[in-house]
């Protein structure tokens, strides 16, 4: 074998191993940091929601709303169906009563659960998880009392040539607990699918919320909605 050949085989098995070595991918907290920025900057979407709600003893209900950022408060949001029929005055008016502020659901808040403290995170597979054992206050926000520091939240990141980028956020009670000494939470479970969005900004993509609450007197309840989103392009 001459000396050309050789160094051409060297180079060959040299370039061969190249193109099999992974690509490395940045560390999780930096990925971390990013999405932190990102979400700070990012404003409220406009999108169209499909939901399916399903309660435990009643019928399925599928609706479709939409959300447009840039409409005055208290008219951002507009139902537009209910099973497939329009809506009636009382259900459109009800729908219109939805926080319709930053506890809108979207990427735009998930730097209140993600900023307070550093996760733990851990590779599993091709993915990178990481995981907040507790929640700052308000970070979920709601019309009762600040449920945030019993909530965890677990964040998936997935490789995309060398950045990691958000796969999904689920937050969740680690335990049931008592909500103030009279109803008891049993389950919550929210777990929100990304995609990148046309600015590479990550855009929520679908929804699936848990929910066990138990009370006196019947006013628990037991739920679960599947939600889907569709960006809608802002006038």
């Amino acid at each position: 074998m001459t000396l050309p050949t050789v160094l051409a085989l060297v180079s060959a098995i040299g370039t061969a191993q190249a193109m099999a070595e992974p690509v490395q991918t940045e560390p999780a907290q930096v990925a971390i940091d990013r999405l932190i920025l990102q979400s700070r900057q990012a404003g409220l979407p406009a999108f169209e929601r499909t939901s399916v709600v399903t309660t435990f003893g009643k019928p399925t209900v599928i609706r479709v709303e939409r959300f447009d950022p840039k409409a005055a408060r208290g008219h951002r949001w507009t139902l537009i169906s209910i099973d497939g029929r329009t809506p009636t005055r009382a259900q459109a008016k009800d729908s219109a009563r939805q926080p319709d502020d930053e506890r809108v659901p979207g990427f735009h808040h998930v730097h209140t659960m993600l900023a307070a403290t550093r996760p733990d995170c851990r590779s599993i597979g091709s993915q990178v998880t990481c995981h907040w054992a507790s929640l700052p206050a308000n970070a979920e926000k709601s019309n009762g009392p600040d449920l945030s520091a019993r909530l965890s939240a677990d964040v998936v990141l997935e490789p995309s040539g060398n950045q990691l980028k958000l796969q999904s956020v689920r937050v969740y009670a680690a335990r049931p607990f008592a909500i103030l000494a009279v109803a008891k939470l049993h389950e919550l479970n929210v777990v929100s699918t990304y995609a990148p969005g046309p600015d590479g900004i990550p855009a929520l993509t679908s929804q699936t919320i848990d929910v066990h609450v138990s009370a006196p007197l019947g006013m628990g309840a037991r739920s679960r909605t599947i939600s889907h989103y569709r960006p809608l392009l802002q006038r």
